[in-house]
């Protein structure tokens, strides 16, 4: 888990990206390292809340945009759609979670981190946090999936159509 470190204190899990050269930009290994912190959180009948947070200057600057996306032999519309499979299910993995998740965010939580953010029981904003969705700016992304769900149809639409990448913690809360 190099990318990802978990730690349970009594009753609580700690999950943190790790990942900070990067700002904590989601990759397959991460995703991977994500993924078994999760299941080990949820099969541990003493954790009763997990913590996410993330190292470094960000929370997360979302999917890593070049992911997955090298395999040989797979049509673009192919990978584009096992990508996005990937990364929503990754999204949803919190939004099931059978315990109260906290996610602590702070500097960036961009694209969909901000969405993993969303789906949380409980996301508390440091004062410098800097919400945002601006890989739709490039077409890409699949943020517009649940936001409009979570933080209503009209902040989710200027959002998006905006490509924004500044909302504050203000603002978002």
């Amino acid at each position: 888990m190099s990318q990802v470190s978990y730690d349970k204190t009594g009753a609580l899990a700690s999950l943190e990206l790790d990942r900070p050269e990067k700002l904590n930009a989601i990759n397959g290994e991460m995703l991977a390292a994500l993924g078994a912190a999760v299941d080990d959180a949820e099969q541990d009948e003493e954790i009763r809340v997990l913590i996410l947070g993330g190292k470094g200057r960000a929370f997360s600057a979302g999917f890593d945009l070049a992911m997955g996306m090298e395999k040989d032999g797979e049509s673009r519309q192919d990978r584009l759609r096992r990508e996005i499979r990937r990364d929503f299910d990754a999204i949803m993995r919190f939004w099931k979670f059978p315990k109260p998740v906290i996610a602590a965010v702070h500097g960036y939580c961009l694209g969909s981190a901000m969405e993993i953010a969303a789906v949380c029981d409980i996301s508390i904003a440091a004062e410098d946090c800097r919400f945002g969705a601006p890989e739709v700016r490039f077409g890409s992304g699949i943020v517009c999936m649940i936001l409009r769900w979570i933080i209503g149809q009209k902040n989710a639409r200027e959002m998006l159509l905006a490509g924004s990448d500044r909302i504050d913690a203000e603002r978002a809360g």
